[in-house]
């Protein structure tokens, strides 16, 4: 029986194309995995990160805090400029302010990272059971498909139900 299908569509349902595809998706979803995860992780931080200065910001009234014992442990470290590490209330609204606060975005940025992840997840999905199905229906074109009665086949039996598709 020759296959009257065109030969696009046979290179495209092709076994060793879609596993082929499937493998590359496999791939693709566990680095978008490693992505979700290095995002949870910075925003956590950031969650973290402002939580602490909305608090710091809270305990700042009319006092001013001299963070100069920092200076050798982190900054030293880090840079090696001059640092005014003196904070008074007009920098406390300035590092306060709440167009500083970026929290959204990184939620925002999170909840499109899993979206996304869920979405390659059910392509992958997809693609594994039209991998199956189109194996099947090649094995049951070449005449090896089995089936195994182990008991009473009924109108609602697996055989019966799928044996017109």
């Amino acid at each position: 029986m020759p296959d009257d299908r065109s030969f696009l569509i046979r290179t495209i349902t092709s076994p060793y194309i879609l596993g082929l595809l499937s493998l590359v998706l496999s791939a693709l979803v566990i680095f978008w995995c490693a992505i979700v995860s290095i995002s949870a992780i910075f925003a956590s931080f950031y969650i973290a990160f402002i939580s602490a200065l909305y608090s710091f910001c809270n305990m700042v009234d009319n006092q001013c805090f001299d963070f100069t014992v920092l200076l050798p442990a982190i900054i030293n470290r880090i840079s090696s400029k001059k640092v005014d590490l003196k904070f008074c209330k007009d920098k406390k609204e300035a590092l306060c302010a709440a167009e500083n606060n970026q929290i959204w975005p990184f939620i925002g940025a999170l909840s499109f990272c899993f979206l996304t992840l869920t979405g390659l997840v059910y392509l992958l999905m997809c693609m594994s059971a039209n991998y199956t199905r189109i194996r099947s229906e090649r094995r049951a074109r070449k005449g090896e498909h089995y089936a195994i009665n182990q008991g009473t086949v009924d109108s609602n039996s697996f055989i019966l139900t799928n044996m017109g598709k």
